[in-house]
């Protein structure tokens, strides 16, 4: 059974369902949503990202994992339509890939919210736990990483302040992002550097 990252006192990681289709489209299919990363993406572009994600998980035990409301937490939502059932409500994805650059234990992270929920400080919360569990080591029911990077839109300021305040990854450099066709800032975050700071 795959491990995910540890709960948060308002968010929970699961993976993804073959059944989650609907909650897919609700999240990559927004035009809002994916308004910095190249545009919503079509079914047949999202039956794609899902298979990813499976064989992500298959092939290095990570995703982009499932983020939902943890019951009874103090989550205000604008929008009460993305109800999965039992009061559990999704609020979108969080999670690790490995890095494009092929770097052996080296992986990125990446997290998409619903609008619904932005502005609420719940990416950076999912994100820190994403990043300690990536750190953790595989034993422990970690991935074992040794580095984490991240990258935003030029423009997207939430997303910079989440990467650069909260988490406090250091800048590295600007990385062409193909489906925007723009240099990307890029960050980077080591084991021991993470380690150290949350000493």
């Amino acid at each position: 059974m795959a491990t995910v990252p540890s709960r948060t006192p308002r968010l929970s990681f699961r993976v993804w369902r073959p059944d989650d289709f609907a909650l897919a489209r609700s999240l990559w299919g927004c035009a809002d949503v994916m308004a910095f990363t190249g545009g919503a993406l079509d079914d047949e572009q999202l039956r794609h990202r899902l298979q990813q994600e499976h064989h992500n998980l298959a092939t290095h035990g990570t995703q982009y994992f499932v983020l939902e409301r943890t019951a009874a937490s103090p989550l205000t939502s604008r929008d009460t339509t993305q109800q999965e059932g039992e009061g559990v409500v999704f609020v979108g994805c969080c999670g690790l890939r490995r890095d494009a650059s092929g770097e052996s234990g080296s992986f990125e992270l990446g997290f998409y919210l619903l609008p619904a929920f932005w502005g609420q400080g719940l990416a950076g919360e999912a994100a820190l736990s994403a990043l300690a569990w990536a750190f953790r080591p595989r034993d422990d029911g970690g991935l074992g990483a040794c580095k984490v990077v991240a990258g935003h839109h030029p423009r997207n300021e939430a997303s910079a302040k989440v990467i650069t305040q909260q988490l406090r990854l250091r800048h590295v450099g600007e990385v062409l992002y193909p489906p925007t066709n723009l240099l990307h800032p890029t960050y980077s975050v080591t084991q021991a550097e993470f380690l150290g700071q949350t000493i």
